[in-house]
């Protein structure tokens, strides 16, 4: 299906909304939270104004629960693993320092916090992000480039890139 150039044009100025909203947020600190709930919003609605829905940007249903939630979690032990056994031993030998991990003491001992920022990271971090970026900002990004397979692959370069760039 061809793209009209009003509907590109629509794309590029969200675009350039998400990229306000990421350095707002993350290079000069005027966004309140985070930049991921207002790219949610931005996303929803302009989904609902296009008369689509989150399924248009891959939110469905898995073909089975238990086969995502295996996956899911043995994703989360290699994570977990590589972190502790690869990655934090080679940033401190990279780096000469240790992580700052202060900030989290008030975790400690204190289940109820503990899970409420657990929550908080999940909602924010993983649904969120997930929405905002590799479904909103990355399908707006690739219909600048008429979603061809170029177009998709360079937006998720530049998405990658931009979010990474703009988070340090």
């Amino acid at each position: 299906m061809a793209l009209t150039a009003r509907e590109r044009l629509i794309a590029a100025a969200e675009f350039m909304l998400a990229v306000a909203f990421v350095l707002g947020a993350n290079v000069f600190d005027i966004v309140p939270v985070s930049e991921t709930p207002w790219l949610v919003l931005i996303g929803w609605l302009s989904l609902r104004l296009r008369g689509l829905g989150w399924r248009s940007v891959g939110l469905t249903r898995p073909a089975s629960w238990a086969r995502t939630i295996a996956v899911a979690l043995l994703a989360a032990v290699l994570l977990r693993l590589a972190s502790e056994f690869v990655v934090e031993p080679l940033i401190e030998q990279w780096t000469g320092e240790t992580p700052d991990l202060s900030s989290f003491r008030p975790l400690v001992g204190n289940l109820p916090a503990a899970l409420g920022m657990l929550v908080v990271t999940w909602i924010l971090a993983a649904f969120g992000e997930e929405l905002a970026y590799r479904g909103y900002v990355l399908e707006r990004t690739a219909t600048l480039g008429h979603r061809t397979p170029a177009a998709w692959i360079l937006a998720m370069i530049v998405g990658s890139c931009a979010r990474r760039c703009c988070s340090i």
